[in-house]
Formats: structure tokens, C-alpha cells, sequence
């Protein structure tokens, strides 16, 4: 037990040792700009924005061009045919009303982003803590060894 304990403290002391003097406001900040799964969380709460995005479009109008040109010729039997043309189409069309259906489609998409966003920044806060909880463990380990030395020089 007293080997662990002391490999635990020499090891502590050799990160301690090593780690630069860091504020709780850097470790914070670092943990928000470099996290994966912070930044996994905000994109999936622009892709859900994103879904909301899509429904609204189905209000709009849909216009489709479609062009093609065609040039052949057949040679059956003796006989030669060719077809040279175009044919170009613009279509536009409009939903007048579906019963709704867009409207509760937009109104589900915009609940599901706000339930989405409520649950990532939970989420979020959830890391960061355990970001500020490994900070203060860090920093309580460095005083009792801090401590520990003193109260050895003192003997």
C-alpha cells in the first residue's frame, strides 16, 4: 500500500511539475475550444437549426427547369430518319394548402431544435464541470504536496 501511495505522489509530482501555472478561467476556456464532444455538440445543434430551416422551405414555391437537346438518326431497312430539337420546360408550382401539415412539420422541427439545444448545453455544462472538478483536484493535490514538503523540512 505504501508503494502505491508513493508512486501516486511521484507521479503527481512529476505532472505537477511539468504543467505550466493555469488559471481555472484557461482550463475553462481551453476545455470549450478544444473538447470533441463540446464541439460535436454545437454541430449537432446547427444541424437541427438546419431541419427547421428545411421545413420552412416547403412554404416557398418550387421551380424546375428542364432542357434537353436531341439530335439522332435511325437507319432502319432502307429507310434514313433523324430528329433534331429541343425541348426546354419551366415549371412552377406552389402549395395552396395541405392541411396544415407544413405548419405542424415547422412547429414539430422548432421543438425538436429547442429540446436538442436545452439537452447539449446541459450536456456541455456537464463537461466543463468535470473539467473545473479535475482543476480543483489537481490544485488540492499540489497544496497537500506543497504541505507535505513543508511539514517534512519542519522535522
Amino acid at each position: 500500500m505504501k508503494i502505491k501511495s508513493i508512486v501516486l505522489l511521484l507521479f503527481l509530482l512529476l505532472f505537477i511539475t511539468n504543467t505550466n501555472a493555469v488559471t481555472l478561467k484557461e482550463v475553462v476556456r481551453g476545455t470549450i475550444i478544444s473538447n470533441p464532444q463540446i464541439q460535436s455538440l454545437r454541430i449537432n445543434t446547427k444541424a437541427y437549426r438546419l431541419y427547421v430551416d428545411e421545413e420552412y422551405g416547403k412554404l416557398y414555391p418550387d421551380i424546375n427547369l428542364e432542357s434537353y437537346f436531341e439530335d439522332t438518326s435511325t437507319d432502319t431497312s432502307g429507310t434514313k430518319s433523324s430528329k433534331n430539337g429541343t425541348n426546354t420546360q419551366l415549371q412552377l408550382e406552389q402549395m395552396l394548402f395541405d392541411g396544415f401539415l407544413t405548419n405542424s412539420k415547422i412547429d414539430e422541427a422548432n421543438y425538436n431544435y429547442k429540446t436538442t439545444k436545452i439537452k447539449n448545453i446541459a450536456t456541455i455544462e456537464n463537461v466543463i464541470l468535470n473539467s473545473i472538478n479535475a482543476y480543483l483536484d489537481v490544485v488540492k493535490n499540489k497544496e497537500l504536496i506543497l504541505l507535505s514538503e513543508n511539514n517534512l523540512d519542519r522535522k
